[in-house]
């Protein structure tokens, strides 16, 4: 039997993430607090316990909006990919342990949104965290999505010769124009951001960056956010903020649409942030988000392979009748 607690302690929580194999950055507490701050949504940090054994975590996100209840993991409009349910000391036990263990724990879970009365449950599971069987015996719908991942345990002349042609004349030609590339600091996230919103109203759409939110995390994690920017003739005219986690780069945010001279410095921008991960000794590089056709055919031109993870849905009749209004539980994919 499995039983539910939720936690308090910051120190504990992040304790327990790190014994998992699965945790992403967006499960550090820093995170998830800042997260429930900015979103309005009420954040649970539930543990289910086997005994006194903790044996899985859940970073749960409740509210209510326009009589529907809603349970998301992680909550909209705050650009976190996915969160959901880690599976604890994974690499210490037997896998007919983790199963039951997770199999009980997913059962657990259920019934506790039941408990909130969710009408809607929408959860994506962190990558590799690939069975979804106990969501599909409890009656979730499951569908894959893809995030890419760049192997970097390889020789720099390796990873050069295995990007497109293309691209490496791309690269080559922009570093004759004299870009200058380098970390900033709060001023550099906030012109990113800048340029990322402008972009976004240039194609009349709105943006889910809301700049206090991300200096929250920039102060609360500064350490694994890197904001790296291009400038030109001493102005900042592209930028990416990045997340350092464990053996992972991630490219988070930014690679607004932008030509100079004739070249594209994002390309010299993505291919200098690779190479800095690789000599700095990170294993992987992330390009999050390869589920829009547009976006994909420019990420996968640095020949990344295919990461999975899961959306696992729970609605009644109630929500699905709502959710034909898609803005309203504000779902986006990268």
């Amino acid at each position: 039997m499995v039983e539910l607690k939720t936690v308090e302690d910051g120190t504990l929580w992040d304790e327990l993430v790190n014994s998992s194999s699965f945790a992403t950055i967006f499960h550090e507490w820093k995170w998830l607090k800042a997260a429930e701050k900015h979103s309005g949504w009420k954040f649970y940090p539930v543990v289910c316990y086997k005994g006194m054994e903790p044996v899985s975590l859940f970073p749960v996100f409740y509210k209510r909006l326009k009589s529907i209840n809603l349970v998301f993991s992680p909550p909209p409009k705050l650009a976190i990919p996915y969160l959901g349910p880690l599976i604890l000391n994974d690499r210490n036990l037997r896998s007919s342990i983790v199963e039951y263990n997770y199999r009980r724990s997913i059962k657990a879970l259920d019934e506790f949104f039941r408990e909130l009365n969710a009408d809607f449950v929408r959860i994506f599971t962190p990558p590799g965290l690939v069975d979804v069987r106990p969501f599909k015996w409890n009656n979730y719908k499951a569908d894959p999505f893809y995030s890419y991942v760049i192997d970097l345990n390889r020789s720099s002349e390796e990873l050069w010769m295995s990007i497109e042609k293309k691209l490496r004349q791309n690269i080559k030609k922009a570093k004759k124009v004299g870009f200058d590339i380098y970390e900033g600091g709060v001023r550099e996230l906030k012109k990113v951001i800048e340029l990322v919103n402008l972009r976004y109203s240039e194609q009349n759409k709105s943006s889910d960056v809301n700049v206090e939110y991300l200096l929250e995390i920039y102060n609360a994690l500064s350490e694994k956010v890197k904001v790296v920017v291009v400038e030109f003739e001493g102005e900042v005219v592209t930028g990416i903020i990045d997340l350092a986690y464990r053996d992972k780069v991630s490219s988070w945010i930014g690679n607004p649409k932008v030509t100079v001279s004739g070249t594209y410095p994002n390309d010299l921008l993505n291919w200098h942030v690779i190479e800095k991960a690789q000599t700095s000794g990170y294993k992987k590089y992330e390009i999050i988000g390869a589920n829009t056709e547009r976006l994909s055919e420019f990420k996968v031109r640095y020949n990344p392979d295919l990461w999975l993870y899961f959306v696992v849905v729970k609605k009644n009749a109630k929500a699905s009748i709502a959710s034909t209004f898609y803005t309203m539980f504000g779902g986006k994919s990268k």
